[in-house]
């Protein structure tokens, strides 16, 4: 199974995706609204403890781009 068919898909600007990792850090990507005053309209933030550590607006590109980088790192460590 392909697992990119495993994620559900953002279906409207303004939805949000979030996952808590092993170390309770939470994940989250936001599709910001077309409206918004920026093209970086993925918005990424790494949280632990309710405090956002990590934090980072890409572009639709840059979005792909580093989502096809995960995916090809999470095949590598699976040996695939």
């Amino acid at each position: 199974m392909d697992r990119v068919d495993t994620i559900d898909l953002f279906t409207e600007a303004g939805e949000a995706r979030a996952l808590l990792d092993v170390d309770l850090e939470r994940v989250e990507v936001e599709l910001l609204p077309p409206h918004h005053d920026s093209d970086d309209r993925v918005l990424l933030s790494v949280s632990a403890d309710e405090e956002c550590v990590h934090f980072a607006r890409l572009s639709a590109d840059q979005a792909i781009r580093v989502g096809r980088w995960l995916i090809a790192a999470g095949d590598a460590a699976l040996g695939d």
